[in-house]
């Protein structure tokens, strides 16, 4: 298997981290009871194998299924995989990451901002939001 170097492209991560890539191979995937040679993208250091795009997923006429935890493509259901990322920051969705990052000490800037603004309520926690 030979990867295209030229073929590289610039990714971004759901979170906005981008994703360095490599170049572009032609593999065989199997998903299901189907069988399907696709050019694909190679990427450095993902915490999964492989994850399949929504063109990907729209050309083969796959259905997602939430209720059922599975993708069904041709009929056939296959089921989400339960891997958890060996890096789940770099692919986290949570709000409140990004603000950690950024602020080594989220809680000391919500107190001044609070004793700026002139009150001294307590947050409504909800998961990691607060509503001050």
């Amino acid at each position: 298997m030979t990867i295209d170097p030229t073929a590289s492209i610039s990714l971004i991560a759901a979170n906005g981290e981008p994703i360095q890539t490599t170049g572009s191979v032609t593999v065989t995937i199997d998903l299901g009871n189907q069988r399907v040679t696709q050019q694909v993208t190679v990427a450095q250091r993902l915490p999964w194998g492989v994850i399949l795009g929504v063109d990907f997923l729209s050309s083969h006429g796959a259905v997602i299924d939430l209720p059922h935890a599975c993708v069904s493509m041709s009929g056939s259901p296959i089921p989400f995989s339960s891997h958890t990322p060996t890096k789940p920051e770099l692919l986290s969705m949570a709000p409140m990451d990004m603000l950690e990052r950024l602020l080594p000490h989220p809680d000391l800037v919500e107190t001044e901002a609070r004793q700026k603004r002139g009150t001294r309520r307590r947050p409504v926690e909800l998961g990691r939001c607060n509503i001050i």
